[in-house]
Formats: structure tokens, sequence, C-alpha cells
């Protein structure tokens, strides 16, 4: 499937809140970015943060957003 598609949602997980240029976590962040697609960033401390999503979520990423939000708490 392409990133770019609809429903695409970008999960990261980098070992460091400081952007890495060497890094394919980064570039892939960096990629979803350009693209537009919704990024959601899991911090090494678990803060989540959130790029780019829609102002008004789909039932499906509001759910999952939450869920995730509950575990790295």
């Amino acid at each position: 499937g392409s990133l770019s598609s609809t429903r695409a949602v970008l999960l990261a997980a980098p070992w460091s809140t400081v952007e890495q240029r060497r890094s394919g976590t980064w570039a892939t962040v960096r990629y979803a970015r350009q693209a537009g697609v919704p990024v959601l960033l899991v911090e090494p401390s678990g803060r989540l943060q959130a790029y780019a999503l829609p102002e008004r979520l789909p039932p499906w990423l509001k759910e999952f957003t939450q869920n995730l939000q509950s575990l790295v708490t």
C-alpha cells in the first residue's frame, strides 16, 4: 500500500526526539510530512506528538490515538 493513501497514518517511535539526518525512521517521518500524511510520533519519554492530523478525526483514528495515548501515559 501507499503511504499517501487516504487512511494512512504513520506511527513512528524514534530513539531520539532530535531529528536525525541519517536515520531511516526520521527519513520516513520527513517523507510522510512532505506527502501530507498524518504522523503520530512516540518520543522516548512516551510523550505523543501529532503532526498534520485532520481537525475532525475519523472515528477509527480518534479511537486509535486515544488507545495509544493510554498506553504511553
